[in-house]
């Protein structure tokens, strides 16, 4: 059991696609939720935060960060580079944490049934103590679509 690598969760795309599922990507509602390395994602059937491996007891908080996760503000999507679709958002950062061994962080759209968005890797456990904790998001974004088969 481990993270091994970042990815878009199927479910959710399908659905949102399928026009079972209204997900937008401009909310400012969807959350940020640290999970530690403890966790197997299955990007074919996970679909939310709260159940399977996204349960709360591998999840990462702590003072600074509570359960749940911090909110992803300055959502957009953009055609960038042009052919691709980019999903952004403001880099995270919350000052005073005290986290152990975050590996992972689960965007997940903060609604009635909590979707599970993407899952960004980290490579490593990251920990603070008093610390400030963040993400800053690659230059193209949290995730790219190439949208030129």
């Amino acid at each position: 059991m481990a993270v091994t690598a970042s990815g878009l969760f199927y479910p959710t795309f399908a659905a949102a696609l399928n026009n079972t599922l209204a997900l937008d990507l401009n909310l400012e509602t969807h959350k940020v939720a640290l999970f530690d390395n403890t966790i197997t994602p299955n990007f074919d059937t996970d679909t939310v935060y709260g159940a399977g491996s996204y349960g709360t007891t591998p999840e990462v908080d702590g003072t600074g960060w509570a359960a749940g996760g911090v909110a992803l503000v300055t959502t957009a999507i953009s055609n960038s580079p042009t052919g691709t679709l980019m999903w952004d958002a403001e880099n995270v950062s919350e000052t005073s944490t005290d986290l152990t061994d975050a590996r992972c962080a689960l965007i997940y759209a903060d609604a009635a049934t909590d979707e599970a968005i993407v899952l960004v890797d980290f490579t490593s456990d990251y920990s603070t103590v008093a610390g400030t904790f963040a993400i800053t998001w690659d230059v193209l974004g949290i995730f790219t679509i190439d949208l030129t088969p």
